[in-house]
């Protein structure tokens, strides 16, 4: 006997027992899930929320350098023009990965200079040189 077949007696019997038996599926959503799918669409939102935050700083709060030297909480930043930046953060800052010495980064301040999001954009660099 198949599966199909034994689906096809229970679905009688049910009718007949007045249970009734629907051959179309019905989705019944949990608790859970529910709660879940709401968790990842908020998430996607702050996380949209927050990058288009950032898109419109403006572009004074914007820095890009080679790590130096790592002093405690900051980077020491050498830019292209040859300044040194001193770039504080903190555990509000958002970091995509530990930065290295020699490492080029591209970080997002705010008023007082502080790192508000790191970006490590070696890649990116070695691409701009060749």
């Amino acid at each position: 006997m198949t599966v199909f077949y034994r689906l096809g007696v229970f679905c009688m019997l049910a009718n007949t027992l007045t249970l009734g038996c629907s051959t179309t599926p019905s989705t019944v959503h949990s608790d859970q899930e529910s709660l879940g799918q709401g968790i990842v669409v908020g998430a996607l939102a702050e996380q949209q929320k927050l990058q288009n935050g950032i898109e419109s700083w403006p572009p004074s709060l914007t820095v890009t350098g080679q790590v130096t030297k790592i002093e405690g909480a900051a980077y020491l930043l050498t830019n292209n023009a040859g300044d040194t930046i001193r770039l504080p953060v903190d555990q509000e800052t958002m970091i995509d990965r530990p930065a290295h010495v020699g490492d080029w980064l591209k970080a997002y301040t705010d008023n007082s200079g502080r790192a508000l999001q790191i970006r490590n954009i070696d890649e990116e660099m070695i691409v701009a040189e060749n």
